[in-house]
């Protein structure tokens, strides 16, 4: 319930980090604003891959950002960047990460 889904009986407990860590936001925007993010074998970021019908269609053609949200208040917002085209991926004001 709630943020996350439940696991099924032959789900890894570790596929929910946000458990573990203790994030109960998820906010997408820019090219990632669709709930489905896919790599393809040379790192290409895709989006809405769930209605895929044509590959070339669902290239992201803007950076994504993926904000975190935290449950305890004193832990700032995290957001990762991941670079259209290349799928390139870092820690928003930390590109070196």
């Amino acid at each position: 319930s709630g943020f996350f889904a439940s696991l099924g009986s032959n789900e890894s407990p570790n596929i929910f980090i946000g458990r573990k860590y203790g994030i109960n936001r998820l906010d997408l925007s820019g090219g990632c604003d669709h709930k489905h993010i896919a790599f393809g074998h040379l790192g290409r970021p895709y989006k809405n891959i769930r209605d895929l019908t044509n590959k070339f269609e669902s290239y992201m053609t803007t950076d994504c950002n993926l904000t975190f949200g935290f449950r305890n208040n004193n832990i700032d917002d995290l957001s990762i960047i991941i670079k259209k085209e290349t799928g390139y991926a870092y820690i928003d004001r930390q590109p070196d990460s």
